[in-house]
């Protein structure tokens, strides 16, 4: 193998290379990334959803990929260890239904809304 053993133990075959590639990256603490996203939501999006990806993961899906006008489902995460609140947003005031996981409730919403989520919990959203 002809690497040399690195401080942690493991082998290093390239660390020249490796020390090379890096040498112009700045490396962000994934603590301190959400905040250099300025728009975390694409513009594809059909809901806005608050607070950002620092304390709130978002995550879309089509209910049927095979079919180009499939509704979107939505699936939010507080990533807290702390309750949080998540407002939703439409640009046209649209109904959607909320699904709790946690409790299995169900409602039928008008937004905009906010919603009590609490640490480490999740929702799901269908427009």
């Amino acid at each position: 193998m002809g690497g040399h053993k690195a401080a942690g133990g493991g082998i290093c075959e390239r660390d020249a290379a490796v020390v090379a590639a890096l040498e112009e990256v700045n490396v962000a603490r994934p603590a301190d990334l959400a905040a250099r996203i300025p728009t975390p939501y694409a513009a594809g999006f059909d809901l806005r959803f608050e607070p950002g990806p620092g304390r709130l993961a978002v995550a879309r899906f089509q209910r049927d990929s095979q079919q180009r006008d499939s509704q979107p489902v939505y699936f939010l995460v507080n990533r807290t260890d702390q309750p949080i609140k998540v407002a939703v947003h439409s640009p046209a005031g649209a109904r959607v239904k909320v699904f709790d996981p946690t409790t299995g409730n169900i409602a039928d919403i008008t937004l905009p809304t906010v919603r009590d989520l609490g640490a480490f919990g999740s929702l799901v959203v269908l427009p």
